[in-house]
């Protein structure tokens, strides 16, 4: 049997590299900004709402490369904010949360404490693989680390989705994620209570976010997978 050469897999990485680039198909979700609330989060589902319509299969994976909030403006939050992606739309903080039970935390801190009403709040994944089916909702909640992995969750001021007056005197939301009445979609607002859990908006109202997502890892990640052919290929030969 014959072996691929290291130099055949780097070529194989370099061209997965441009195929992912060329049949990525990123897509958002997004939501009106509106006035300022003290939230612990939102939770969501990639599939619901997504703009474009990517045209997944439900058994198909997507990759989370930003989750985005917008300062409320009140000074709420910590200057070490980091943003879990938890494994419920709900999860049950009654055992603690540590780094180890989210699916993923972001790579970067905001400082959450001193931005004025209407400062973006980008929290950065960097390709982070999430389910796109409905029947997995997560949870994107503020958290700060004690430097031992061990997570808190946190009220933030941000802003709520925004508003319109749909009949006299009657205000809805522009937009509403996943529907009323879908609370695997909705705000998040704390502390959690004595079962453990945050609660959800009035009619499973969302935040002002904007999540960004691609449908294929970025080309870094797939060329590092033919790599590590590369390097499986040496420790079989030695």
């Amino acid at each position: 049997m014959s072996f691929p050469t290291a130099r055949t897999l780097a070529a194989t990485a370099a061209a997965l590299a441009v195929t992912g680039t060329a049949a990525a198909v990123p897509f958002t979700l997004s939501t009106p900004l509106g006035g300022a609330t003290t939230a612990y989060g939102q939770s969501f589902v990639p599939s619901l709402g997504a703009t474009p319509d990517p045209g997944l299969a439900p058994s198909d994976s997507v990759f989370l490369e930003t989750f985005g909030f917008t300062s409320g403006g009140d000074g709420v939050g910590s200057t070490s904010t980091l943003l879990a992606v938890l494994p419920a739309a709900f999860f049950d903080f009654s055992g603690g949360l540590t780094a180890a039970d989210a699916v993923g935390v972001s790579t970067n801190t905001v400082d959450t404490t001193s931005a004025v009403y209407g400062t973006a709040y980008d929290f950065e994944f960097g390709g982070l693989e999430l389910s796109y089916t409905d029947d997995a909702p997560y949870s994107a909640v503020f958290v700060t680390d004690d430097g031992a992995g061990n997570l808190t969750p946190l009220g933030v001021s941000v802003a709520f989705v925004g508003f319109e007056e749909s009949s006299p005197g009657v205000f809805t939301p522009i937009t509403n994620l996943g529907g009323t009445g879908n609370f695997d979609v909705t705000a998040l607002f704390g502390p959690p209570s004595g079962t453990g859990f945050l609660g959800g908006a009035t009619d499973a109202q969302d935040l002002a976010i904007t999540a960004t997502f691609d449908t294929v890892p970025e080309p870094a990640s797939l060329a590092l997978v033919a790599l590590g052919g590369v390097a499986l290929l040496g420790r079989r030969r030695g």
